[in-house]
C-alpha cells in the first residue's frame, strides 16, 4: 500500500480493498515456505523503486533508498532467486526509457549512475557477506558437490506436467559427481524434446502454462499433508477452519470464491493495457518473464505464482481506472437503447 501511496494517492482505496480481499483469500500465508517468505521482499525491492525513479527526494535520500534495495535484492537472492525476475524488468525498462528519450542533463545522468552503482556495490557486498555466513555456520551441513544443477530443474520442467518429478530426483542422489548429474540431466532434457517434437512442445507449453496460472487457490492443500486436524465444532474458529481445512464444510466455497477473484485480477490486468507508463512497463514485463521462467524452469503448479503476488496485486490497481474505463466505452450502448425505447 505504500507503493501506491507514493504513486497515486486516489487509488489507495481500491489497493486497501484489493489486499484485504486477496488477504481473505490467501491461507498460504500460513505456510512456511520460501514462497511465502520474498512475498515482504518483492514488494519492498519495487517499493525502493519507486521511490527512486517517481519522487523528488534529495539525492542523499535516494542513495539511502538504494541501499536498501541492493540488501533486499540480496536477500531475495538467498530466499528465492526466480524472484529476482522484478530486477532485470526494472534495468530493461529503464535502459530503454534512456535510449528513447535521450535525456542529455547531466546531472540527471550523473544522480541515475550514483544511485545504480550504490545498488550495485551494496547487493554485490550484501552477497558476498551472506555467503560468507552461509559457509561458516554450522546448525546444518552443506554438501556444495551435491548441488543440483541448473539444467535439472530446465529438464524436469519439460516432463510430465512441468513440474517436480520425484524420479529425476532421485536419479540425481544416484549420481557421483554435479558433472554426471549435469550429463544425465542433458540427456533426458534432449531425450524429453526429441519425443514431444517441435509442436508438441508448443502445445506441451501452452498445457504447463494454464497449469502455471489457472489455480486461484495456489495449489491450497494440493501438496503435502501440514493440516491434519478436523474443525473446531463451534465458534469463530470453527468457521474459519470449515473454510480452509481439509475436511471443512466450506471449502469448495473457499475454492469458488478464490477462482472467481484471480480470474477478476487477471481480467482487470488483461483489459488495462490502456495504462501505459515506466512503472506499469516494468509490472508487465515482470509478470511475462516469471512467465517464462516457470516455463523453461520447474513449474506446472500454480504455487510458484505466489513470489509474483506482489506485482499481480500492484497492476490490478494501478490500471482498476483504466479497464473500469474501457468496461464503461465497450457498454455505452446499452444505455443508447435504453433513452430509444
Amino acid at each position: 500500500m505504500t507503493t501506491v501511496w507514493f504513486v497515486d494517492k486516489r487509488k489507495l482505496a481500491i489497493g486497501l480493498y484489493t489486499h484485504a480481499v486477496w488477504l481473505m483469500l490467501f491461507p498460504m500465508v500460513l505456510v512456511p515456505y520460501s514462497d511465502i517468505y520474498v512475498l515482504p521482499f518483492v514488494a519492498l525491492l519495487i517499493l525502493c523503486y519507486v521511490i527512486i525513479s517517481t519522487t523528488k527526494w534529495h539525492i542523499v535520500l535516494k542513495v539511502g533508498i538504494s541501499i536498501i534495495a541492493g540488501l533486499t535484492l540480496s536477500g531475495i537472492y538467498f530466499l528465492k532467486p526466480s524472484a529476482m525476475i522484478p530486477i532485470i524488468a526494472i534495468f530493461v525498462v529503464e535502459f530503454l526509457h534512456i535510449l528513447i528519450t535521450r535525456d542529455n542533463n547531466q546531472k540527471i545522468m550523473l544522480m541515475k549512475i550514483l544511485v545504480v552503482t550504490v545498488f550495485l556495490l551494496t547487493a554485490g557486498f550484501s552477497y558476498q557477506l551472506g555467503n560468507k555466513v552461509l559457509q561458516n555456520q554450522t546448525y546444518m551441513v552443506i554438501q556444495k558437490n551435491r548441488t543440483l544443477p541448473p539444467i535439472h530443474f530446465i529438464s524436469m520442467g519439460v516432463s510430465g506436467d512441468g513440474g517436480y518429478n520425484a524420479q529425476d530426483v532421485l536419479a540425481m542422489a544416484k549420481q557421483p559427481s554435479q558433472a554426471a548429474m549435469s550429463r544425465y540431466s542433458k540427456d533426458k532434457l534432449v531425450e524429453r524434446l526429441q519425443q514431444k517434437g517441435f509442436i508438441g512442445y508448443l502445445i506441451f507449453l501452452i498445457h504447463k502454462q494454464d497449469k502455471n496460472t489457472s489455480d486461484g487457490t495456489f495449489a491450497w492443500l494440493k501438496e503435502g499433508r501440514f493440516i491434519i486436524d478436523k474443525p473446531a465444532k463451534n465458534g469463530v474458529k470453527s468457521v474459519i477452519q470449515n473454510i480452509i481445512y481439509p475436511s471443512g464444510h466450506y471449502l469448495s466455497d473457499f475454492h469458488f470464491i478464490a477462482q472467481f477473484w484471480w480470474v477478476m485480477c487477471i481480467g482487470i490486468i488483461s483489459l488495462g493495457w490502456r495504462q501505459k507508463d515506466r512503472l506499469t512497463a516494468v509490472l508487465r514485463l515482470a509478470i511475462v518473464g516469471g512467465f517464462l521462467y516457470l516455463l523453461i524452469f520447474e513449474g506446472g503448479r500454480s504455487r510458484y505464482i505466489i513470489q509474483f503476488l506482489p506485482i499481480f496485486l500492484l497492476l490490478t490497481v494501478f490500471v482498476w481506472p483504466q479497464t473500469v474505463a474501457l468496461i464503461q466505452e465497450k457498454l455505452s450502448w446499452l444505455n443508447v437503447n435504453k433513452k430509444n425505447m
